[in-house]
């Protein structure tokens, strides 16, 4: 894989806005059979910073459904199911089963930046796989700007879905650069006791800050056309 050093990465010039994205990369397809996307270089975009995501939004963990209800095959996803999670009503008016592929494919880069964080900042590394290392964090670095793409792009008519991509795409950026300058030693990446968790829980939550934007925007669309909803 032909990628730029991470060291590059963060010294060249500012990156030109987000949709700005011409040369494409190729990289691991992901590892769910979800609708494939091109991996995007674009140069640094200029985003606003991530701003605090209220401790009030709902988490992904929602009530069990009643046990004599019969499940939704809608919810259902490859290998996460999202039941509780799309029928609580806390945090969707109705089951968005339309975002499903896109939730699950969060998960999964939430799961590998996980990994990431536990292999090269809990535990220690051999500093001679460094360009291992690099082409791991990279990787994911790609896949979520390809995926924040995606999304931005599939629900471009909504400004406060685009922003809210935005967030979590910069919140990304700004991860990728402390985990590698903890790996090459420019300046450790403290990590106390629970901080992988938090770090998870914001990358998680600012995904979900997506989905409700998201519904929300369809549910405007569907009522200007005077639809019904879209439940199971």
């Amino acid at each position: 894989m032909n990628l730029p050093s991470l060291n590059e990465l963060y010294n060249q010039r500012p990156f030109s806005t987000y949709m700005a994205m011409h040369r494409a990369y190729n990289y691991p397809p992901p590892q769910l059979n979800t609708p494939q996307f091109e991996v995007l270089q674009h140069q640094q975009n200029e985003f606003p910073p991530l701003t605090s995501i209220s401790s009030t939004l709902p988490s992904l963990d929602g009530p069990s459904p009643p046990q004599s209800r019969q499940q939704c095959p809608q919810c259902k996803g490859q290998k996460y199911g999202f039941e509780a999670y799309f029928h609580n009503i806390n945090i969707f008016p109705e089951p968005p089963h339309a975002l499903l592929p896109w939730v699950e494919r969060s998960y999964l880069l939430k799961n590998r930046l996980q990994s990431l964080l536990v292999s090269y900042t809990v535990q220690k590394f051999e500093r001679a796989y460094l360009q291992d290392i690099e082409i791991d964090i990279n990787n994911w670095r790609l896949q979520v700007e390809a995926f924040a793409h995606e999304v931005a792009s599939w629900r471009s008519g909504s400004e406060r879905v685009v922003n809210a991509v935005k967030e979590v795409h910069q919140w990304s950026k700004t991860m990728v650069k402390q985990l590698w300058d903890h790996v090459v030693g420019n300046q450790m990446l403290p990590m106390p006791k629970g901080r992988v968790k938090e770090m998870l829980l914001e990358f998680r939550k600012g995904w979900e800050k997506v989905w409700v934007a998201s519904v929300e925007h369809q549910r405007q669309f569907m009522a200007s056309q005077g639809n019904g909803s879209f439940s199971c």
